[in-house]
């Protein structure tokens, strides 16, 4: 015999009665979506480590409201700092030496002074019809290079605040009242919005919804128009302070690998030059058209530098990306995610195809070994 009760007592469970607890509804936090807990265990990781790389994925509506309150806790663990905090960071993502890199680099330089709310979803219609005609949402961080928001923000801005006039006007009747500033003395004018009282009921609530909406817009837009120059700058900052430290902490190794290859070349010994290039290879070093070498950064670091994307004139950034490739996360990507871009180069990618030692110096035998 079962009883729904919110309490236990000693008196219940000495009559051999089952309690059961109230459920009032779950959390989305706390869905199940149809999986065993190791599976949504892992498409939780998956979506986070999409979510992290691209910043801006599409997935189910009930997908983003799972993992929205864990990507804001990445983030929170991000600022944090501690050990502590990054190995839980780091046992939410796969290909952590990446994700992990970005997070406590641009995403953290990004929300330094956010209180919460980094992520935000958009709902983006519904699978095709010979699917399951599931409900679908775009998940984004907030501010990011190619913020949805603001991106909408630099188009519509201007016909929303016409639009909210006309319905002030609509529901409003304008009364202008003169006054005089008790402390100059100079004239004035305020402006007093009276309800029109020959207005439906029906009408005037519905029109009254309209402006409540547009006004949430307005505002959201407003403040994304501000915020998202601020967060570029900052991003910027970071990066370049981190390319700094990044060479001056690679200066002492480029200048003993300068001098070995300054060596190499005036020895002209084959077998000596291809242990070198193999060396350069292996260290990320590259050598420029004039024979000077310096090293290129590796996926973890420019992860951590960021990548600025900057617009020219009358150019907005939805139209541009660009992405460090990792050919890990394309094995992690899952039909239900789908990353905004999944262009870019990666370092050896660039390197093999690029090669200025196999180009300069093939004749002193630099270049990969076939």
């Amino acid at each position: 015999m079962e009883i729904c009760s919110t309490k236990f007592n000693e008196r219940n469970d000495d009559l051999g009665l089952k309690l059961t607890k109230m459920k009032h509804g779950t959390r989305f936090w706390e869905k199940k979506l149809n999986r065993t807990p190791a599976h949504r265990r892992a498409l939780l990781r998956n979506l986070l480590t999409q979510l992290v790389y691209h910043e801006r994925i599409q997935t189910t509506v009930a997908k983003a409201k799972y993992m929205k309150r864990a990507a804001d806790k990445l983030i929170e663990w991000a600022k944090a700092g501690d050990q502590e905090s990054l190995q839980k960071a780091k046992a939410m993502l796969f290909v952590p030496h990446i994700t992990v890199s970005k997070l406590q680099g641009p995403l953290t330089a990004r929300y330094a002074t956010r209180k919460g709310g980094y992520t935000r979803i958009h709902l983006n219609g519904f699978r095709s019809n010979a699917s399951d005609r599931a409900p679908l949402a775009i998940v984004e961080f907030v501010d990011n290079p190619r913020d949805i928001v603001h991106g909408l923000a630099r188009q519509h801005v201007s016909t929303i605040r016409t639009r909210l006039q006309e319905l002030e006007s609509r529901l409003y009747a304008r009364e202008v009242i003169p006054i005089r500033d008790p402390v100059t003395g100079m004239p004035g004018e305020v402006v007093k919005l009276k309800d029109r009282h020959n207005l439906p009921g029906r009408e005037k609530m519905k029109l009254a919804r309209q402006e409540l909406g547009l006004m949430k817009m307005l505002q959201r837009m407003e403040r994304s128009l501000e915020s998202w120059p601020r967060a570029r700058e900052v991003e910027a900052e970071h990066a370049r302070t981190a390319r700094e430290q990044r060479e001056a902490r690679d200066q002492p190794l480029v200048e003993v690998m300068q001098q070995k290859l300054d060596e190499a070349l005036s020895s002209g010994d084959g077998r000596l030059s291809w242990a070198f290039s193999r060396a350069l290879r292996r260290g990320r070093y590259v050598v420029d058209e004039d024979g000077r070498v310096s090293r290129a950064p590796s996926a973890a670091e420019e992860a951590f530098e960021g990548i600025v994307v900057e617009a020219g004139a009358g150019e907005h950034p939805l139209a541009h990306t660009e992405t460090v490739a990792i050919p890990e996360i394309d094995t992690l990507t899952s039909k239900d995610t789908t990353p905004e871009t999944q262009d870019g180069q990666s370092v050896r990618e660039a390197e093999q195809e690029g090669s200025t030692l196999g180009r300069l110096f093939g004749n002193l035998g630099f270049g990969s070994k076939k």
